[in-house]
């Protein structure tokens, strides 16, 4: 069975009826076979129920695509339980009848004892807004309305030469990637799927494998009642380039090295709407020497980057230097999650050096309830690296190319997401003795335990927290208890 992950994660980001396993802001993620053990997992008792897609007059819409990716407990709480195919079942996509209708099948129950309350899902159709959100399970059945949104339809030219840009046209708004719901109609004419009808951010990018991208000035776009906004010669430009390292306090060559890269810019009206932000990220190696680079990224916004590697993870920034790019957020500094160095792009080039602290290595003791080693224990911890002003990412897994994204979208291939395994995970030994490496120290952080006879000697919704010290090892026992002989009712 799979470990269960605990991962504190700000942003939700939806692509089409492809997910990026997230949560939305403030919530506590698990796996849906969380507290289950594995002969249970093969005993899942699945429901039926009934989703009833609806247009904005109530008329049934016919052909919308849905796609689950979570569940909430019945319990009022904010733990979001992702959907494991491995545990539950693949879902496959479905479409709704002509009635409106899509049936599916759920886990009855999220974890043990802990009935499902609410199925989280995507639903598209071409004619509507893409829907993304939570819908109960209870109801006769529950419906879900699509709105009709707005379009926007542009053209664009190179900012310096004037001459028109006819391929390779992409639009970004807010945090969507949904490329291949963007029309280019042959002559340059790009046109849009549907959006809220609500302020957005725009940004036009060329993007031509082989050569450095380009991209427009923000776009501010109010649709107020209107269901087309038509931009006309909108301009590209260049962007910065960005040629860095890690600092020479790593030793070379450097091994397994990672860079996350994030790029995130809120209107102040926005600022409690992180779904509204206009985003964009990418990833890549560090090379042996401790350089990495990134071809193009759009100039005058401000550069948020990440770095691990064996032995080491980057510093998170100054007070200083967030005093200087975001204000309102210096007091974030210092939390028990990480943040990028920041970096302003206003450059042609920019060469970052980012400052690294060694790692730390957690050595857990897991004992039962008799104070005997218990082994084949799972213990998992789930650092993160958290953006300005939002979002995050697990460290050391980097995150995902937004670039790579939006091409792969547009020829209908397979977006190369991030992989899901989580590196700070051990197993214990006959000791007991499970050993966790490349921790960020000076930290306090989540330590979670599994296995299959025993459970963590905490209240559901509780979680053991570890402060770890500024050491080359630290220490930590863990008590468990036998889990209860009762299974749920079913």
């Amino acid at each position: 069975m799979q470990t269960r992950s605990i991962i504190l994660l700000l942003t939700l980001i939806c692509i089409g009826t492809t997910t990026l396993a997230g949560s939305l802001c403030g919530q506590t993620e698990k796996n849906s076979a969380d507290s289950r053990t594995d002969d249970a997992v093969d005993k899942v008792e699945m429901l039926t129920f009934k989703v009833l897609v609806v247009d904005p007059h109530g008329a049934p819409v016919e052909d919308a695509e849905i796609a689950v990716w979570g569940m909430h407990a019945k319990v009022e709480d904010s733990t979001l339980y992702r959907w494991q195919p491995n545990d539950v079942g693949q879902q496959t996509r479905l479409k709704s009848d002509s009635q409106g209708l899509i049936e599916m099948q759920y886990p009855r129950f999220v974890a043990k004892d802990v009935e499902t309350g609410a199925i989280c899902m995507c639903i598209s159709h071409p004619g509507f807004v893409f829907f993304n959100g939570a819908v109960s399970v209870e109801g006769d059945p529950p419906s879900v309305q699509l709105e009709t949104g707005f379009r926007v339809a542009l053209n664009a030219i190179d900012g310096e030469t004037g001459e028109p840009i006819i391929n390779d046209l992409y639009g970004v708004i807010n945090n969507d990637h949904r490329a291949e719901l963007w029309k280019n109609h042959g002559n340059g004419t790009l046109v849009s799927p549907a959006y809220v009808k609500d302020s957005s951010l725009l940004r036009v990018v060329k993007i031509t494998p082989g050569q450095p991208m380009m991209f427009s000035e923000l776009i501010n776009i109010d649709p107020e009642e209107k269901s087309r906004v038509l931009l006309k010669d909108v301009k590209l430009f260049p962007g910065t380039r960005v040629e860095g390292k890690i600092d020479e306090s790593v030793p070379r060559p450097v091994k397994n090295g990672r860079v996350a890269i994030y790029v995130e810019h809120t209107n102040e009206e926005f600022r409690d709407y992180p779904l509204k932000s206009w985003t964009w990220s990418d990833c890549g190696a560090i090379e042996e020497d401790g350089s990495f680079a990134f071809d193009t990224l759009p100039r005058g916004e401000v550069l948020q980057v990440a770095a691990t590697c064996d032995g080491w993870v980057s510093q998170p920034p100054t007070v200083d230097s967030v005093r200087e790019f975001f204000p309102e957020e210096p007091a974030r500094v210092g939390s028990s999650s990480g943040q990028g160095q920041l970096v302003g792009l206003q450059k042609e080039v920019v060469r970052p050096v980012l400052p690294m602290n060694p790692s730390t290595t957690l050595r857990v003791l897991v004992v039962d309830e008799d104070e005997n080693p218990l082994p084949d224990a799972i213990v998992e911890m789930s650092p993160n690296t958290n953006w300005f002003p939002s979002g995050s990412i697990l460290l050391g897994t980097a995150s995902y190319s937004k670039p790579q994204a939006l091409v792969a979208g547009r020829r209908g291939e397979a977006i190369n997401w991030p992989r899901s395994e989580n590196p700070f995970t051990a197993t214990t030994d006959s000791g007991g003795i499970a050993i966790v490496r490349n921790l960020p120290s000076d930290c306090n952080q989540v330590l979670v335990v599994s296995h299959e006879k025993h459970e963590m000697q905490v209240d559901r919704g509780e979680f053991l927290h570890v402060q770890l010290q500024i050491a080359e090892q630290n220490e930590y026992t863990v008590p468990m208890r036998k889990r209860a002989d009762k299974e749920p009712d079913r």
